[in-house]
């Protein structure tokens, strides 16, 4: 189930919950390895822009 416009706050609420529930099944308690990124094809990034911290320069948005 995706959530949808058409779902109501308790529909919401326990979608919610059934989702966090299963992140919490699969990689906080079981053995399921943390995706570190899940399209390393796409960086919209340099190798070193990381390194540049610029929300220091150009202000928290």
């Amino acid at each position: 189930m995706s959530p949808d416009k058409k779902m109501g706050p308790d529909e919401f609420l326990e979608h919610a919950r059934s989702n966090f529930l299963e992140a919490a099944r699969k990689w906080l308690t079981g053995d399921e390895p943390f995706t570190a990124k899940l399209n390393p094809a796409y960086a919209p990034y340099g190798d070193y822009d990381q390194l540049m911290r610029l929300e220091e320069w150009y202000g928290r948005r």
